[in-house]
């Protein structure tokens, strides 16, 4: 095993014997506010039969994104238990008082007992404890974080790669993959693959997820979490959903990988559409709407702000004296912060997570009523049926922006490719003809224009999925027991248009989505983004 160190952006990795590096970690205080990784990638095990072919390559590429993105990197390839474990404590003293720890591994990974192992080279046997003499844990590696007390941690497994391993230990009786596990305050654990199952090596220097990861990791300015989900969208989108990562986190503050400003350029017509529905939806009057509409006349949810409007024009007119101070048919009292969720959702009330004021309350069900007319019954039921079918619309709108994107940026992916492909061709042209410089320049151009494209269609994706998992949390948290397909045919309701075939049909979608997100097996997983992929 060979273990390496390297600081801030060094273009080289020179190879230092591991007592030396041990003495210089120990050697002096940590600079403060320091970014350490940790990458171990096992590819050549004892056993031949295990041996991998990109672990080693894997941690090759990310020492290199790493140590110019001025993380100061300790790497260890094909290393055994003692290895690992040395290198797993040279980077927790490195670890103390750092701003960002980032753990990656690369390579084969079990689970017994509901702990998650990561293999180290000298494996032997098939047994658990097996497993368990020659790995080191997931917990051995949450507990380096606890002790060191970096202000942000990310723990990264690209581990459970589909092998001989995995058929052997499942023919054992124990289960194939990593196990999920709940992540620390103030930690993100990534897994290239959903609870149980396998990842996949890909037929590249890199394995699926790594390639995806590299390929985002520098975005300048972009915040871990949106990060992880495009690389999550990239290797649902490049294996059809056969492998969906998973995310566990809980960050407290935007961390990004590179945190230089962000790109310029046009900001995304998608990306401000959403923000600017979300700052307006808690609005209760009919102008917040009018001006999301006078901004955006054809936007994803002008459907719904005229739905608005009209809903909020009558009471909007109303005189206090003609407003009701209490509404015979729903008691406001009772179940009071969930009225005012639904109430926030529709729009009569503002959407807010303190506690709501009993009178403004009051007075927002009666404009909610107004506005249902004159002779309709306002009952608790029909109230959260209302807002539970406004949110399965809404999801439904959203969900039908992301498959456009994510058909656009197949597209785009693939044109860049071709285009990537003829420019190395014409540079070689060119290295003899001086007079096919000026079509390689063209062709440089048209690569930067199809990047371009490409960055703004990422951007509109990281505001879709983020407003579509938002909606789905809503209708969880507030309205679980009307997440029915019943519910989007509600006759009550004014929430969305009930002729509209293939709005009811999205919506019947982002139902399963939220049933999905509900099920402690499925929770927190990518699988819905599945559903989007383009036909092939």
């Amino acid at each position: 095993m060979t273990l390496r160190t390297v600081r801030n952006s060094a273009p080289a990795f020179p190879v230092v014997a591991l007592v030396l590096t041990l003495l210089l970690l120990l050697a002096g205080p940590v600079l403060a506010k320091e970014r350490v990784a940790l990458l171990i990638g096992n590819s050549r095990y004892d056993n031949s039969a295990l041996s991998l072919k990109n672990p080693a390559n894997d941690v090759a590429a990310m020492a290199q994104k790493l140590a110019a993105l001025g993380f100061v990197v300790i790497s260890a390839q094909d290393a055994s238990r003692t290895d690992m474990d040395r290198a797993l404590g040279a980077f927790e003293r490195q670890l103390k008082g750092a701003e960002l720890g980032l753990f990656f591994y690369a390579g084969h990974g079990s689970q017994a007992g509901g702990e998650n192992f990561l293999l180290a080279t000298d494996f032997q046997g098939t047994t658990s404890a097996a497993v368990k003499q020659y790995s080191l844990t997931l917990g051995r590696v949450r507990d380096a974080f606890a002790k060191a007390k970096p202000d942000a941690g990310i723990v990264i497994l690209d581990a459970c790669r589909d092998n001989p391993l995995a058929i052997t230990l499942e023919q054992t009786g124990k289960p194939v993959g990593l196990a999920r596990a709940k992540s620390a305050t103030g930690l993100l654990v990534a897994y290239a693959t959903d609870p149980g199952n396998v990842a996949f090596e890909g037929t590249g220097n890199n394995s699926i997820f790594t390639t995806a990861l590299l390929k985002h990791i520098n975005e300048p300015g972009l915040d871990v979490r949106l990060m992880f989900g495009r690389v999550r969208q990239d290797v649902v989108l490049r294996t059809r959903g056969a492998q969906v990562p998973w995310v566990e986190e809980s960050l407290i503050g935007e961390y990004s990988m590179n945190p230089s400003m962000a790109s310029g350029g046009r900001e995304a017509m998608i990306a401000r559409d959403i923000e600017m529905w979300r700052s307006v939806s808690g609005e209760t009057t009919p102008q917040a709407y009018q001006a999301y509409l006078d901004a955006f006349p054809s936007g994803m949810f002008r459907d719904f702000a005229a739905q608005r409007i009209a809903r909020l024009s009558y009471s909007a007119n109303l005189t206090q004296e003609d407003k009701p101070l209490k509404v015979a048919e729903l008691d406001v009292t009772s179940d009071t912060s969930k009225i005012a969720a639904a109430l926030g959702i529709l729009g009569f009330a503002p959407q807010s997570r303190s506690a709501p004021d009993i009178e403004e309350l009051e007075l927002a069900a009666a404009a909610y009523r107004a506005s249902l007319g004159k002779d309709a019954a306002l009952t608790q039921d029909n109230l959260f049926a209302d807002a539970s079918r406004l949110l399965l619309y809404l999801g439904g709108n959203v969900g039908k922006q992301i498959q456009v994107d994510i058909a656009a940026l197949s597209s785009i992916d693939q044109t860049l490719i071709v285009a990537r492909d003829a420019y190395e061709e014409l540079e070689q042209v060119a290295a003899g003809d001086e007079s096919a410089k000026p079509i390689l320049e063209q062709a440089r151009a048209d690569i930067a224009a199809i990047e371009r494209a490409q960055t703004e269609v990422l951007a509109q994706l990281d505001q879709e999925r983020a407003y579509y998992e938002e909606l789905m949390e809503q209708a969880n948290a507030n309205f679980p027991d009307y997440m029915v397909e019943r519910t989007i045919g509600i006759a009550v309701t004014r929430s969305a248009p009930v002729d509209d075939e293939k709005l009811a049909s999205r919506a019947k979608l982002f139902l399963k989505h939220v049933n999905q997100a509900a099920d402690a097996e499925t929770q927190g997983s990518y699988q819905w983004l599945s559903d989007f992929l383009p036909q092939s």
